[in-house]
């Protein structure tokens, strides 16, 4: 599942040529369905990082989408 995402941080890879994240930009992530207890943890790939629901603020998707996130992946929260 994708979901708009904004990072709280700056992220840059150190090690190889990554896009880096910008915390004033939105991107979209795949729910990191792969990785032990994502939904517990709210994990989220964005590009090659991944980061836990403490990393990004979810950005308005639609009422619909919301509520299936919320039911499928308690640990997301939306951004106020």
């Amino acid at each position: 599942m994708n979901i708009l995402i904004q990072p709280k941080e700056d992220y840059r890879c150190a090690s190889y040529i990554a896009q880096p994240l910008d915390k004033n930009k939105v991107y979209s992530a795949t729910v990191a369905t792969n990785q032990p207890d994502y939904a517990e943890k709210g994990l989220v790939f964005c590009g090659d990082y991944l980061l836990d629901k403490n990393e990004y603020t979810v950005v308005s998707p639609n009422a619909e989408h919301w509520a299936r996130l919320r039911r499928d992946y308690p640990a997301i929260e939306r951004a106020e």
